[in-house]
């Protein structure tokens, strides 16, 4: 038995039985990957926990009604390289090749988000990722930036609720001490 304390304990696919199972399927269904990942791993020792996360990633991450994945999950990346979470951060940029976010975009969110383009893509994530680490300094010139992209007020709304998931799962990664997948790491290096 490993010391809790400092290990996060990771219930693997073939550990997984019932609930946690049947969410382990949904998981790798919704993401259309092959694998869990750690995240949700790291869950599973908490069913009821793990689902509520898996529902908020359906509703808030994978479900397109006014911001494409593409958008959040780079949103995600940025916010979790600023709040200096590896494991988050690696999942989503693998996420974002995944969903077909060429190399040098992928660059753009870990070196310099100034230069992402086009530039209301760049403005939303800007100001996404100011809500997600220090949401008391977004100021009216934030919301006049996104206004003046056309970004209406439903919109506002999911990014809002993106950069509040993207700062939970940080909290939840990091301090669980969640390893990032080798999977992700694959997809990255190759």
């Amino acid at each position: 038995m490993t010391d809790s304390s400092k290990t996060p304990i990771l219930i693997s696919e073939e550990e997984a039985s019932g609930r946690v199972a049947e969410i382990y399927q949904r998981i790798k269904q919704g993401f259309q990957i092959a694998f869990v990942p750690n995240f949700f791993k790291a869950q599973a020792i908490r069913p009821d926990l793990l689902e509520n996360t898996w529902e908020n990633v359906e509703r808030i991450l994978i479900k397109e009604e006014y911001l494409p994945r593409t958008i959040k999950e780079m949103m995600f990346t940025a916010i979790s390289k600023a709040n200096h979470c590896q494991y988050c951060e690696s999942a989503h940029l693998a996420f974002c090749k995944i969903l077909g976010v060429d190399q040098a975009t992928r660059d753009h969110l870990m070196a310099n988000i100034e230069e992402l383009r086009p530039e209301r893509t760049r403005d939303i994530i800007k100001v996404g990722t100011k809500m997600g680490v220090t949401p008391v300094t977004v100021t009216q010139d934030d919301y006049d930036l996104l206004r003046y992209h056309g970004v209406g007020y439903e919109e506002l709304q999911e990014i809002v609720a993106m950069a509040s998931f993207a700062s939970f799962a940080n909290i939840t990664a990091d301090t669980l001490q969640v390893p990032v997948d080798k999977d992700f790491h694959d997809i990255l290096t190759t």
